[in-house]
């Protein structure tokens, strides 16, 4: 009796141990540390004309009046399409999927506009400001809206093997839905070029095609708000001054001559 139950039990931690094996490490791999982003245009902007390479594209149909200054957002998005998808155009209903940015690829986007006077802030949403994983274009349009920013830039990004990327990006008004703009971006590394002076050993961004590509993108995204706002007419209308009420008079300290008293 005493031999059966010893085999009974090392039969059971057997079974025991391979069971934790499988789940560890001994079954199929499901998952991949390398995701292939396959954003498209027609994604982002429907059936709007591309852009040229490393250009932008105003689509605006006519001159804005008192759009800027204006606050702007900013969204990146991965796309929803599946691997062996093989037509031009995507369907229209097809949702997008967000693309979470880490603080350190949101910096560069907060400061990107600090000289320029048309844009006062800019906000790199993320949630909770789109608390749902599956959206849609106007989903995120809203998101903008409701965040209190007049523009929306939402882009993603195309992998197109050997290590090369393409920045692709679309800019709406969020107030009226309106497509303003839409921005393509692709940059390809030169080999041989020395590390400039300016970076610490190791650094090799001028080798990095996805780094070279968001700079490029950034510029880009930089001049085509700079051309909207050039192309804006100020609003005629003023904000009427505080002091012209009645009884409101300005704060005057101790040190002021009180000439309201005279």
């Amino acid at each position: 009796m005493n031999m059966t139950a010893e085999i009974r039990n090392t039969r059971w931690i057997l079974a025991a141990v391979c069971l934790i094996a499988t789940s560890v490490g001994c079954g199929p791999k499901t998952t991949s540390q390398y995701e292939v982003r396959q954003i498209e245009m027609g994604q982002l902007a429907s059936n709007a004309p591309k852009p040229d390479a490393n250009a932008y594209a105003i689509l605006q149909k006519t001159k804005s009046v008192g759009r800027f200054p204006c606050s702007l957002s900013v969204m990146r998005v991965k796309s929803g399409l599946p691997d062996d998808w093989t037509g031009e155009e995507p369907p229209a209903d097809l949702s997008l999927q967000i693309d979470l940015l880490t603080e350190p690829k949101a910096v560069p986007w907060s400061e990107l506009f600090d000289n320029v006077p048309a844009v006062t802030n800019v906000k790199v949403l993320n949630r909770p400001s789109v608390p749902f994983e599956q959206v849609t274009l106007t989903e995120l349009v809203s998101a903008g809206r409701k965040q209190h920013t007049d523009l929306i830039l939402i882009y993603g990004q195309n992998d197109l093997g050997a290590k090369r990327v393409k920045l692709l990006g679309a800019i709406y008004d969020t107030e009226t839905n309106e497509l303003l703009a839409t921005i393509d971006a692709q940059v390809d590394p030169v080999s041989g070029l020395p590390t400039p002076p300016d970076r610490v050993k190791g650094d090799k961004r001028h080798e990095d095609p996805e780094w070279l590509t968001t700079r490029k993108f950034q510029d880009l995204v930089l001049h085509c708000v700079f051309d909207l706002a050039q192309r804006d007419t100020p609003s005629t209308t003023t904000r009427p001054n505080p002091w012209d009420r009645p009884g409101v008079q300005p704060m005057i300290s101790p040190w002021t001559e009180r000439l309201y008293d005279r």
